[in-house]
C-alpha cells in the first residue's frame, strides 16, 4: 500500500534462523528494467566479510524415509545466504521469507532483528499492507461465484452514496483500480490524522467521507491505483453477507487453508508477536511501531491491515492460485490484466513478467511481496520490517537460487575452474577458464528474464580466456552460463553504468 514514509535500515549485528518442514495440500507489470541486484550465492566458494550468526535447521525427519527432500541442507544454506546478504546489502533491519515447492514442502528462513537484540523468528508477524487486497478480492470473487453479486453491479446497489464517488462505478472497476476514485492516502491532511500515536479507531465510512477529493477520471476510462477502492469493497462484503469482515475472512479464507498466524489488526488481536517497524529514509533509524499502529491500521482496513507470516502467505498463494478457493474460470478472470496502466494489474492481483508471477506486494512501513509461479508450482513470500523497496529483488534472488539448484545449473563442476573479471564490469568482461578434457564449451550471456542475449564458443586448450563485449547491454544483472560435456555452471555478473 502506498506510504509516505520511506524507511531504510542499516543493521550491523545480525541474527538469522531457518527451518523447513513438509506441508501437503489438497488441491480440489512491473518491468525489470530497474532491477540491479539479484543475489545467487555460490556456496562452494562463499566468503563472508561481515560477521553473521547463522543457525540453520533442516529438519529432514519430518519427510519420512521415502520422501524426496528438495529443501536439503545445501539448498537451505543457499536460500539463507540470500537473506543474510540482503540484510547487509540493502540496509534492512529484519527479513522473513518462505518458499513452497511443487511437492508442498515449505522452507522458511529469517535474518536480522525486530528491535534491540530481539531476533526475527519465523512465527513473528509482519504487516503485509496491500497484500490485503488479494484476500478481499478473493472474497468478492467467491460471492460472484456464488451468485450473490455481479461484477457489473453498481457499487450503490449495495452502499449509501459517498460524496465525490461516481454513481456509475462497478464492483469490477473497484477490483482493478479503474474506478477513478481518489486515493484517501493522497489527501493533504492525512498525515496529521493517521500517522499518529493513540487508540483512535477510524471507520471506513469516516475515511470515505472525510478524505475523498474529486474523481481522477470517469469510471472505466483509465487506471489509477487507489486504496479507497478496497475500503468500498470491504463495505460491500459486509453489506451482502451481513457479517463483519473479520468473520468472513476467517470463515472463507484463513480457516480452509489453515492460516493460523494471520489476522486483521486492530479489528482483532495479534495471534503472535509483532515485529517492530523502522524508518525514516535517509536519516537515523527510528522505531516507528507506535506510529504505524492502531490509528493507521484502523484507517487502512481492507486495503492494508492484515498481519501474517511468510509461511502463511506461501500457503495462501498456493491455495488461491491452485484452485482451493475459486474455480479455474474465476482465477483466469482474476489474473487477466486491465488494458490500462501497463497491463500489470488484474482483479486484486498484480502480474509480473506478463503473468509468469502473480500475487501482490505491500507497503505500510513493512514491505512485502508474495507471488505464485505456475510453471514450477512455486510460491515465494518475502517480508521486511524496513521500507526498502528491495523485496522484489530478494524474491527474484530466492527464485533463481531455487531454480538453479533444482535444475543443477549452479552445481560446481570439479574440473572446470572459472574466473570472471571485472565484476561489476562496464564495456567488457573477461572469462578465464581451466579445462581438463573439455571441448566445445558453449558460453551464453543471459538476462534476468532468462533470455539469451549472445552466444560464443570457447576454445579447448588449457588455461584460456575470452573477452566478451558488454557495451551494448544496459546496466543491470546478467548471468554467464557455460555448458560442456561434463556439466554446466552459471555465474552472476553486474553491468555498471
Amino acid at each position: 500500500m502506498k506510504n509516505h514514509l520511506l524507511l531504510i535500515a542499516i543493521q550491523f549485528v545480525i541474527f538469522s534462523n531457518v527451518h523447513i518442514y513438509a506441508q501437503n495440500y489438497d488441491h480440489s507489470d512491473q518491468t525489470l528494467d530497474n532491477i540491479t541486484n539479484v543475489m545467487i550465492p555460490d556456496i562452494s566458494n562463499h566468503q563472508k566479510s561481515n560477521p553473521i550468526y547463522n543457525e540453520t535447521i533442516c529438519n529432514n525427519s519430518v519427510f519420512g524415509h521415502s520422501a524426496s527432500l528438495v529443501f536439503d541442507t545445501i539448498l537451505c544454506q543457499q536460500l539463507q545466504e540470500v537473506l543474510d546478504d540482503a540484510i547487509i546489502d540493502y540496509g534492512i533491519k529484519g527479513l522473513s521469507a518462505a518458499l513452497s515447492n511443487e511437492e508442498g514442502e515449505i522452507w522458511a528462513g529469517v535474518s536480522g532483528i525486530s528491535h534491540d537484540t530481539v531476533q526475527i523468528t519465523t512465527d513473528m508477524l509482519f504487516g503485509v499492507g496491500s497484500q490485503t487486497k488479494n484476500f478481499i478480492a478473493t472474497i468478492i470473487l467467491q460471492l460472484y461465484e456464488e451468485g450473490q453479486l455481479n461484477l457489473s453491479d453498481s457499487i450503490y446497489h449495495w452502499l449509501p452514496v459517498f460524496e465525490n464517488i461516481d454513481t456509475t462505478i462497478t464492483i469490477k472497476q473497484l477490483l482493478n483500480h479503474t474506478s477513478g476514485v481518489y486515493d484517501w492516502l493522497d489527501h493533504p491532511d492525512i498525515a496529521d490524522s493517521v500517522w499518529v500515536t493513540g487508540s483512535r479507531i477510524w471507520t471506513p465510512e469516516e475515511i470515505l467521507s472525510y478524505f475523498i477529493l474529486n474523481p481522477l477520471f470517469p469510471a472505466g476510462t483509465n487506471f489509477s491505483y487507489s486504496n479507497s477502492n478496497y475500503l468500498l469493497l470491504g463495505l460491500i462484503i459486509e453489506a451482502i453477507t451481513g457479517n463483519d469482515i473479520v468473520d468472513e475472512l476467517h470463515t472463507r479464507l484463513l480457516q480452509p487453508l489453515g492460516l493460523n498466524s494471520s489476522c486483521l489488526f486492530p479489528d482483532e488481536s495479534f495471534v503472535g508477536t509483532r515485529s517492530h517497524v523502522w524508518g525514516p529514509y535517509g536519516g537515523p533509524l527510528i522505531d516507528y511501531t507506535d506510529i504505524i499502529d492502531t490509528v493507521f491500521f484502523s484507517a487502512s482496513w481492507c486495503c492494508g491491515n492484515i498481519f501474517s507470516t511468510a509461511e502463511d502467505l506461501v500457503k495462501w498463494s498456493k491455495g488461491l492460485y491452485q484452485g482451493s478457493l475459486l474455480n479455474d474460470t474465476i482465477i483466469d478472470l482474476m489474473i487477466t490484466p486491465t488494458p490500462f496502466g501497463g497491463n500489470w494489474y488484474g482483479l486484486g492481483t498484480q502480474l509480473w513478467w506478463s503473468g509468469a508471477f502473480v500475487g501482490h506486494s505491500g507497503d505500510v512501513g513493512y514491505t512485502s511481496e508474495t507471488v505464485y509461479n505456475s510453471e514450477h508450482s512455486l510460491s515465494i513470500a518475502v517480508l521486511s520490517n524496513t521500507q526498502s523497496y528491495y523485496t522484489d529483488d530478494i524474491r527474484l534472488s530466492l527464485y533463481y537460487t531455487y531454480l538453479n539448484y533444482i535444475t543443477n545449473i549452479n552445481q560446481p563442476v570439479s574440473d572446470l575452474n572459472i574466473s570472471i573479471y571485472p565484476n561489476p564490469c562496464k564495456d567488457q568482461i573477461n572469462v578465464v577458464y581451466d579445462l581438463e578434457n573439455a571441448w566445445n564449451i558453449d558460453c551464453e550471456i543471459i538476462d534476468i528474464r532468462g533470455e539469451v542475449l549472445c552466444r560464443a564458443k570457447l576454445g579447448s586448450s588449457v588455461a584460456k580466456y575470452e573477452t566478451l563485449d558488454m557495451s551494448s547491454f544496459p546496466a543491470g544483472v546478467y548471468f554467464i552460463r557455460l555448458e560442456y560435456s561434463k556439466g554446466n555452471l552459471m555465474k552472476k555478473i553486474i553491468k555498471a553504468n
